[in-house]
């Protein structure tokens, strides 16, 4: 899976450099040539959708999704894992939700198009529900890992389950991630 995901990365950051590419040719297109690029903003709007759920996958995949655990890391150890189960839990649920009313969502205008690119506007909100099901899918893996790791190993206080060589490699000399 290592491979799929820096293919995520990859195609996220090529969709960042694009989408800074557009806008930046709109900004200058409508304020030194006096016009705008009639297309611009139904593209953005596609590919800032694509970046944001795909991104988000990405940081589901990677645990590189922000956190606060200054408080549940001088926690006990069970009152860690009850904390891990709650939050994982939490996102599961969000996930599902998420999955099911974007899917609701983009059949919902399954018969209409954008109105300069005629893109069929199913195709600007099918990443929701995908990428809800695909983060799903993850949650519950997370889920199951850090019940198999708590139970088995005794090493779970951290839940980090991430892939190596997405930067979590800790430095052993200054004890900082690189």
């Amino acid at each position: 899976m290592w491979i799929f995901d820096k293919l995520l990365e990859v195609a996220v950051g090529a969709l960042i450099v694009i989408a800074t590419v557009v806008g930046f040719a709109e900004v200058v297109s409508r304020y030194a040539l006096g016009g705008s690029i009639g297309w611009s903003y139904e593209f953005l709007q596609i590919v800032l959708v694509y970046i944001t759920f795909v991104g988000g996958f990405l940081a589901t995949r990677t645990s590189s999704h922000l956190r606060v655990t200054v408080i549940v890391e001088a926690l006990p150890r069970n009152i860690r894992f009850i904390c891990f189960l709650v939050a994982k839990s939490g996102i599961a649920i969000t996930t599902v939700v998420m999955t099911i009313w974007g899917w609701e969502y983009a059949f919902r205008f399954s018969g209409s198009a954008t109105d300069i690119l005629r893109v069929p506007v199913v195709y600007l909100y099918i990443v929701v529900p995908i990428c809800g099901f695909a983060m799903t899918l993850q949650v519950i893996a997370d889920l199951v890992l850090g019940i198999w790791k708590f139970f088995t190993e005794g090493e779970a206080e951290t839940f980090d389950f991430t892939l190596p060589g997405f930067g979590e490699e800790m430095d052993a000399e200054k004890g900082l991630q690189t």
